[in-house]
């Protein structure tokens, strides 16, 4: 629904001092603010900026607004309805204030403000980037639709369009994805060991009918089977266990002290490296000419600086044979060093063959035991048991499948839901249908500012222009002031068609110095001849006089004793 902003009032703010300065936001005129730099104009955005979303319009930290004289009590109040519902919300600095207002009544504090400013935005229906796209236009803030990134444009038309209303039924369905997912899995497991379970009570209570004396006396032959074979792998392991040991012992020392060995000749390199790089920039110096008598135009003699060169040589020599050696033996150690740790991997290969034969010899273990358990348990009065423990089980197992088969159900039905919700589903249609509506309004606003160019935005937010005696014109072939124009028309279109989907639309436009002057007289004068055909109240701030004489009233932003006061004439 339409925000229809009523009341601003501030105090303390900017340049502002302690006494209230209130403006009438709901008049529908067109109001021409001007003033000296630094006199207070654009305070104006900063209080509606700071009342909606917490901080200011301008990117200055939010402790740098409060009044330096003062330097406390920085308060701001903004009222406005939406339908037949009465709003106001109260922020404060120094100290830090909060609150919403309906209908006359204070709302519950919220545990976090972060909450709270959701709750705003929900509200109102927008956030700070279409703020700054279709309420305040200020040349601190503002980015011209056409410069925006993709993905803000993207977030713009959005919410003009009210598709944000998606993106948390788009958050649920992800969650309810997930969960489902994770239900899925859950009682799959639950499934499988319930089968397992299953399927080896069924094998029991088979081997429970089946067995006879002839069937227990081939178990104990298959359980001795696997016990001998078992100990004669584990006697086998074990002589094999120490057998490494004793090859390899030591191995980890080694490969550590030659590591030791390793690192101390890399550190012996770089600091021979480092000397020579030294005796070299010391040899550069050396050699450099000798300063000339300013007079007589000869070289001052150096004093030994000969012998000094023969030395630095010297040692540089002596050095680079240094370097050269230390370089051998590091790639020796470093050889030595791999080839421990290529016996270390022989000793790690030979250990991991033990343990799976070790395993060999447990999974016997076991199965000697499984044997011994059934020989010593076999009784005939067990199979009855054994088929009402299977029935049990065989249910649980059925109720896990029909849960299965339903969880299926909702994951299919929740991810029906994410493709309908993303954005190549319901949004885009709902995008296919209204941006014909859009670039219609658009190109009318343009043929009404007397610029003769064909506009389109696809349903990807991208441009295609076409001018005049061409197929296709870019975007950066406009002057400032075509461009101008241009987004001028997408503002104003933007405008008309929240109006049209009751999304964004509010009864404010600020515009505060955008264009940077680029439009000219007759830029300006068609621009107010949109602006009257505008219900909405218009706050222009600039200091172009050409905006004077189109003005239904005009304020004067002036300091007076060193507090800014909101004069209107």
């Amino acid at each position: 629904m339409r925000v229809n902003f009523e009341r601003l009032r501030f105090k303390n703010l900017n340049s502002y001092g302690n006494n209230w300065t209130e403006i009438d936001l709901g008049h529908g005129d067109l109001v021409v603010v001007t003033g000296k730099n630094g006199h207070g104009k654009s305070t104006f955005l900063d209080a509606i900026s700071l009342a909606l979303f917490g901080k200011p319009f301008r990117e200055v930290k939010k402790g740098g607004i409060v009044n330096s004289t003062n330097r406390k009590d920085c308060r701001v109040e903004l009222e406005f309805t939406i339908g037949l519902t009465k709003w106001r919300v109260v922020r404060g600095l120094k100290p830090t204030v909060f609150e919403i207002w309906k209908d006359g009544e204070k709302l519950d504090q919220l545990a976090k403000s972060h909450d709270m400013q959701k709750f705003l935005e929900v509200v109102l229906g927008f956030g700070h980037t279409t703020f700054c796209q279709i309420v305040a236009l200020g040349s601190a803030k503002y980015t011209q639709f056409m410069n925006l990134p993709a993905a803000d444009r993207r977030r713009v038309m959005e919410e003009v369009f009210s598709l944000s209303v998606f993106a948390p039924m788009l958050d649920e369905v992800k969650a309810q994805v997930s969960a489902a997912k994770k239900m899925i899995d859950k009682v799959t497991a639950d499934a499988r060991v319930v089968g397992a379970e299953l399927k080896g009570k069924i094998e029991t209570l088979e081997t429970v009918r089946k067995n006879s004396a002839d069937a227990l006396a081939e178990k104990q032959a298959e359980m001795e089977r696997a016990a001998a074979e078992a100990e004669e792998i584990e006697a086998e392991t074990g002589r094999a266990i120490a057998e490494c040991e004793s090859r390899y012992s030591g191995i980890s020392d080694a490969i550590k002290k030659s590591e030791e060995v390793v690192q101390a000749g890399v550190r012996a390199v770089a600091t021979i490296t480092t000397r020579i790089q030294s005796v070299e920039r010391e040899l550069s110096d050396l050699r450099k000419p000798a300063p000339k008598c300013d007079f007589c135009g000869k070289e001052f003699p150096a004093d030994g600086i000969e012998t000094k060169i023969a030395e630095r040589e010297a040692e540089l020599e002596k050095l680079r044979g240094n370097l050269a050696g230390a370089q051998d033996l590091l790639s020796k150690k470093r050889a030595e060093l791999e080839a421990v740790r290529a016996k270390k991997a022989e000793f790690d290969a030979a250990m991991q063959d033990i343990r799976s034969r070790a395993a060999k010899a447990d999974v016997l273990r076991r199965r000697a035991a499984a044997l011994k358990l059934e020989i010593e348990s076999y009784d005939d009065s067990r199979a009855a048991k054994l088929e009402a423990e299977v029935e049990e089980i065989r249910q649980q197992f059925t109720v896990l499948d029909e849960a299965r088969t339903h969880w299926v159900n909702e994951l299919r039905r929740a991810q029906s839901a994410q493709d309908v919700l993303r954005d190549d589903g319901v949004k885009a249609k709902i995008v296919r249908t209204y941006m014909p509506l859009f670039n219609k309004i658009m190109n009318d606003v343009l043929r009404q500012m007397g610029f003769d160019v064909a506009f389109y935005l696809d349903e990807q937010f991208c441009e295609t222009i076409k001018s005049r005696g061409r197929d296709e014109f870019e975007y950066n072939n406009f002057s400032e002031g075509e461009k101008q124009r241009l987004n001028t028309a997408i503002l104003f279109a933007l405008r008309e068609l929240v109006k049209v989907k009751n999304s964004a639309a509010t009864n404010v436009l600020i515009i505060d110095e955008v264009g940077g002057g680029s439009l000219d007289e007759d830029g300006v004068a068609s621009l107010c001849r949109l602006i009257s055909g505008l219900d909405d109240s218009v706050f222009v701030i600039t200091h172009d006089q050409a905006w004077v004489a189109h003005a239904d009233r005009r304020v004067r932003a002036e300091k007076r004793k060193g507090f800014s006061a909101w004069i209107e004439s």
